[in-house]
C-alpha cells in the first residue's frame, strides 16, 4: 500500500525502516483481543487505500494528509483492552486515571507517537 501511494518515494523512506515500523505497530496489538486488533487494522487500512485509489480521494489529499491517515489507520486501536472507555472509568483502572477523558483514544494515540518516536533499529 505505502509503495502503490508512493509514500515511501515522496518521503524518502527506507522499505526496511518502513518494515520494522509495520511489525513494530503489529506487535502492539493484543493477540487476545477478539476484535480490535491486527487483523482489524489490517482491514481499516486496507479500506483506506481502497477509497484512495478506487473513490479518487488520492487526487484531492496532499501527500502528507495520505501518509497520515495510513499511519492513523494502522495505529488507531493500539493496545486495546477489548473493552470500552466506561469499562475502564468504572473498572478504576490506570488508564482512567492518566486520561480523564476518551481514554482508550488517548492511549492508541500516545502508543502510535511512541512507536513513530523510537529510534529505527535495522539488524544488517
Amino acid at each position: 500500500m505505502f509503495i502503490d501511494l508512493k509514500l515511501i518515494q515522496n518521503f524518502q523512506m527506507k522499505y526496511t525502516a518502513l518494515c520494522q515500523w509495520v511489525l513494530s505497530v503489529r506487535k502492539n496489538y493484543r493477540k487476545s483481543v477478539a476484535y480490535h486488533n491486527w487483523r482489524h487494522a489490517l482491514n481499516t487500512a486496507q479500506c483506506m487505500f481502497a477509497l484512495l485509489k478506487s473513490g479518487r480521494l488520492q487526487n484531492n489529499l496532499n501527500d502528507m494528509e495520505i501518509l497520515a491517515l495510513m499511519i492513523a489507520t494502522l495505529c488507531h486501536d493500539l493496545d486495546h483492552r477489548g473493552v470500552n472507555n466506561s469499562y475502564i472509568q468504572r473498572s478504576d483502572h490506570p488508564l482512567a486515571q492518566l486520561y480523564c477523558h476518551s481514554t482508550m483514544e488517548h492511549h492508541h494515540f500516545d502508543q502510535c507517537l511512541m512507536i513513530l518516536n523510537s529510534p529505527v533499529r535495522i539488524q544488517t
